[in-house]
């Protein structure tokens, strides 16, 4: 069977997927409210009322019941009195917008050579357990000289009607926020409710979301002739939100490697271009932002091995490379495992694979700039559901669960619009690999590259095992199965290309 686990305030439990499908409880210590134990019964319930327990097919919706069992068990924490005790004793809440928060700090008057930044993490009644992270500072542009913090809040509960941070600050340099939230996104088009990001600079705005995770904003008028990396250099940028969920997890690190020639190993030769570590029982917000060479690199993250504690750690991450989103999602890492993510401009088989045997992929997925919200005609959405936005790239052959796949929209947390999307990785020569793609209303458009050259080759299937995908082939496409060619089209997909589509029955 497969097995999908989930952790909360209470605990951990799971699932045995199979076709008759039952639920194991575990690790369930403590005494635990009556509440709880009806918000865990009542999600049984849905689950199995509405048939959205996978059958052995077609498992694509387990992160999608994750995400609602996780959100059941906050809902449940936040709902019992005395569980506070989750939270450590150094946390916060953001400063809020209501009206006795105005009452004691108006809005600051700045002087001639200053501009007002405000920061508004605005969240509804119905969103009332978000708690989020963000720091303001400003470089400075001696290396010699510290970072100035001008304001910061980690891992605080942001209560309604949300935080509003106002700051006079000095116009000539350039300044940089960056916020996160670290229980997960909230979408207000795809979940309801109001949670919204929203940055201004002298009253203009700078940056806004309604369905916000991460984000980074430079503003000022330094900003204007200020270049952060040299040419030869890419700008590399790594979130973490330590989840309030994961204080009892133990160290956990990270380090970024230029791989080797041959992709063996990593260049012995150079220590590593980054690295760190969130000490145990610490909640730390971490943003860090550098330049790196434009070659092939990896960046890697683990929890050690010399550990028998059980622990749960869905905080959320987000690697970046020049803006686009290389890996985004929950850590869900257990004692003695790590992931790895390639990110370069010049990664090839023979750097970031075995290129005796194995060819290298490149998938690159562009969300279109606006998404129109499909449960509210009010707004648009800026972000777009991993169900909407369905893909995966697995072997021909594959049992079809998400533990075969190179990667899939779940392994995103839902996609930003108007956002690049990357994904670099190794998949056999002799074996028959597939894109596959929802051939219905697809929102973004997207390219994939085998050993540097662009697949552009779509096949559209009416039945079978691929019925409604659009299908690329990759891998040893010789074997790869076929059907006869119906209809020629241009592919409306990928801007300013003519693709080759066949339509199979």
């Amino acid at each position: 069977n497969d097995q999908v686990a989930f952790g909360g305030s209470f605990g951990r439990f799971k699932i045995d997927v199979d076709r008759t499908t039952t639920f194991a409880t575990s690790d369930l210590a403590g005494n635990h409210s009556f509440i709880e134990y009806i918000a865990v019964g009542i999600g049984a319930f849905v689950l199995r009322r509405f048939h959205l327990l996978p059958a052995a097919h077609n498992r694509d919706r387990l992160m999608t019941m994750a995400k609602f069992f996780h959100i059941l068990s906050i809902l449940a924490t936040t709902a019992v009195k005395g569980q506070e005790q989750l939270l450590s004793d150094n946390e916060t809440d953001i400063p809020t917008d209501d009206a006795d928060a105005a009452d004691e700090q108006s809005t600051p008057i700045c002087a001639d050579d200053e501009e007002l930044f405000r920061l508004q993490l605005i969240t509804g009644e119905n969103v009332s357990w978000g708690f989020a992270s963000y720091r303001i500072f400003t470089d400075s542009p001696s290396p010699a000289s510290e970072t100035e913090i001008h304001a910061e809040c980690v891992g605080c509960e942001n209560i309604p009607p949300g935080a509003d941070v106002q700051l006079c600050l000095p116009k000539d340099q350039c300044h940089t926020t960056a916020v996160g939230r670290n229980v997960g996104r909230w979408d207000s088009c795809y979940q309801g409710g109001v949670e919204e990001l929203v940055m201004t600079w002298g009253g203009e705005i700078i940056h806004e979301s309604n369905a916000y995770l991460f984000a980074s904003v430079d503003f000022g008028d330094g900003c204007q002739d200020y270049k952060r990396c040299d040419d030869g250099e890419a700008e590399f940028e790594f979130f973490l939100d330590r989840s309030i969920f994961a204080k009892d997890a133990p160290a956990f690190s990270w380090e970024l490697n230029r791989l080797s020639t041959d992709g063996s190993e990593m260049d012995s030769a150079s220590a590593p271009l980054y690295e760190g570590k969130a000490l145990e029982q610490s909640l730390p917000f971490i943003y860090e932002r550098l330049c790196v060479p434009r070659s092939c690199l990896q960046f890697s993250m683990e929890y050690p091995s010399n550990t028998t504690e059980k622990f749960y750690d869905p905080s959320p991450y987000s690697i970046r490379r020049d803006g686009a989103i290389i890996a985004e999602n929950q850590l869900r890492l257990d004692a003695g495992y790590s992931m790895a993510v390639n990110l370069g401009e010049s990664c090839t088989a023979s750097t970031a694979c075995d290129p005796r045997a194995e060819s290298l992929v490149e998938l690159e997925i562009t969300v279109n700039a606006e998404r129109k919200c499909l449960y509210s005609e009010n707004f648009n959405s800026s972000a777009v559901s991993a169900e909407e936005l369905i893909f995966k790239l697995d072997d021909e052959d594959s049992t079809g669960t998400y533990r075969d796949y190179y990667v899939w929209s779940g392994s995103y947390a839902d996609f930003e619009i108007d956002t690049l999307y990357t994904y670099i990785g190794c998949i056999s020569k002799d074996r028959c690999v597939k894109l596959s793609v929802d051939s219905d209303n697809f929102p973004a458009s997207y390219k994939v590259y085998q050993d540097g050259v662009e697949m552009t080759k779509r096949v559209f299937h009416r039945e079978g095992h691929y019925k409604g995908l659009t299908t690329t082939d990759l891998g040893d496409v010789d074997v790869c199965s076929s059907g006869s060619a119906l209809s020629l089209i241009q592919g409306g997909v990928l801007a300013a290309a003519i693709l080759l589509t066949e339509v199979l029955f």
